[in-house]
């Protein structure tokens, strides 16, 4: 007889961001409609057994209808629709899950059932933001086992801390600058590309693509100003292009400029931000970098706002470039990147 565990999924279900409602809003529902097509039953297959995880997602697909039908009105009618219905937003969804083993299975005395879910939602979490920006927000968003009281036992209830917004913020920040290239692709060549890679339950990276996204995991575990943030996109930046240890800033430079195809005057842009980022970058690795204190507090110190800001501005852009590029390599559905040398002689130059 198979073995089952029932748990509750709550889902926030805000964006880090406001504004571009009326074209994220139609995005979102697009890609919450394929999570419902291809993630709605799992089966799950390794060594240790079989396991089949089983999701209703249509709660969060028919609140992100009703967010697209609101948001494709004139902009009167939106907000007379607001303000007649004070609770027309809702603060969190309930998607109720159920993880089943195969009789037997060693999966079952090895993990529970309630890892397995969270394993499969960071998966999910990275797929959905890989084709709408901002669309699945895991941070304040938790599993529920529904026997247990969270009051009285510890495990009744597990966080999922994985923030959207790395993803919207590099959203955003394509929309000033089209250059960078960050923008919305179809959920199913997102799983298709991802399937490909045949990752699974990996848990330590083989390969530069795996390394670029387990950072991208790590980073939305991370406050956007902590040393921590920059140095996982640095390290993802630095395995999706492949650079030598020692000379990444040059390298990168001279590829995302290739890869983006970028003009004299958007080369330029890059270099300069390029060089911020990892100014910050080797600051915090080898002395240097400005340390603020754990409890910052701008009020008590003005200074704190500027280093702040400078810190997150930074990251922004780098984690834009990053997006860019994961999302070209998924437009063009290839493995990784490929970078090759040419060699050209230089000719003295003719006399008169």
């Amino acid at each position: 007889m198979a073995q089952k565990n029932n748990f509750d999924i709550i889902l926030n279900t805000s964006r880090s961001f406001g504004g571009y409602e009326e074209i994220t809003s139609s995005a979102d529902l697009a890609t919450w409609q394929g999570i419902v097509k291809y993630y709605s039953q799992s089966d799950l297959t390794s060594s240790h057994g079989k396991i089949t995880i089983y999701i209703d997602w249509s709660p969060a697909e028919t609140y992100a209808r009703k967010l697209a039908e609101l948001y494709s009105q004139p902009p009167d009618v939106i907000s007379k629709t607001i303000t007649e219905n004070p609770n027309f937003f809702a603060n969190k969804l309930v998607c109720q899950a159920m993880v089943e083993f195969e009789e037997n299975s060693e999966h079952f005395r090895l993990w529970t059932g309630n890892d397995l879910l969270e394993h499969f939602l960071y998966e999910l979490f990275l797929l959905a933001n890989l084709a709408t920006p901002g669309c699945f927000n895991l941070y304040r968003s938790y599993i529920r086992v529904p026997k247990l009281d969270p009051t009285k036992d510890v495990f009744a209830q597990t966080e999922l801390e994985l923030s959207e917004y790395l993803f919207e913020s590099a959203w955003h920040e394509a929309q000033q600058s089209a250059w960078l290239k960050v923008g919305f692709q179809p959920f199913e060549n997102v799983l298709e590309w991802y399937r490909r890679h045949n990752i699974g339950f990996r848990q330590v990276a083989k390969t530069n693509i795996e390394r670029a996204l387990f950072s991208l995991l790590h980073l939305s575990r991370r406050e956007f100003f902590e040393p921590e943030a920059t140095l996982w996109i640095a390290s993802a930046l630095e395995a999706v292009f492949d650079t030598p240890h020692g000379s990444s800033f040059q390298y990168l430079n001279n590829r995302i400029s290739n890869l983006l195809v970028l003009s004299d005057k958007e080369k330029a842009i890059l270099k300069k931000k390029l060089r911020e980022f990892y100014d910050i970058r080797n600051g915090f690795v080898h002395g240097g970098g400005v340390i603020c204190h754990p409890l910052t507090n701008e009020a008590w110190d003005g200074e704190v706002d500027e280093v702040v800001m400078r810190i997150i501005q930074s990251n922004n852009f780098a984690v834009t470039i990053l997006l860019s590029s994961v999302q070209e390599l998924i437009r063009n559905n290839s493995v990784g990147f490929m970078f090759t040398e040419t060699i050209k002689n230089i000719p003295f130059n003719k006399t008169p």
